[in-house]
């Protein structure tokens, strides 16, 4: 990579970042708080809390754990086998069924850990956008942005 096209891209890495923040310091902070409680929500249905049940009630929600067990072999199995196969593809089909089933946690506990980040990315822009400083960076970096852009101009 030449030294002109490095700096294009930190151009265009500034001028992204910098109109993504602005368009933050845009959107409304009921919007914000609408998309924590999704996220919520939904790692709430990916990751339960167990209840523990008493021995001697009727067995009546067994046919929803099968859906369920069901459910999360399609949602976190199958990209596990994907993952398996493109990787190991000299694997045996024997061996990658139980292993994407294992790897299936694995893609779950993934899926758990990016909505809690989601989760604390979106609190904080929604501390940061009260004040404006979101909407202030945004500036700065579209300032620089098109200060290196005009400064490459004139050296070509």
């Amino acid at each position: 990579m030449t030294p002109i096209q490095k700096i294009n891209l930190a151009i265009f890495i500034l001028n992204v970042i910098g109109t993504f923040c602005l368009s933050i310091e845009a959107m409304k902070i009921d919007n914000f708080e609408k998309i924590i409680y999704f996220i919520r929500h939904s790692n709430r249905i990916i990751n339960p809390k167990i209840k523990w049940v008493d021995e001697t009630k009727k067995k009546t929600e067994s046919l929803s754990y099968r859906i369920d067990f069901f459910v999360f072999l399609i949602l976190f199995g199958t990209p596990a086998y994907l993952i398996l196969s493109h990787f190991l593809k000299s694997l045996q089909l024997l061996y990658k069924i139980p292993l994407s089933f294992i790897g299936g946690f694995f893609v779950w506990g993934i899926v758990v850990i990016l909505n809690e980040l989601v989760l604390k990315f979106l609190k904080l822009l929604i501390r940061n956008t009260t004040k404006g400083i979101i909407g202030i960076l945004g500036f700065i970096l579209l300032a620089i942005s098109f200060y290196l852009q005009f400064k490459l101009t004139q050296s070509a």
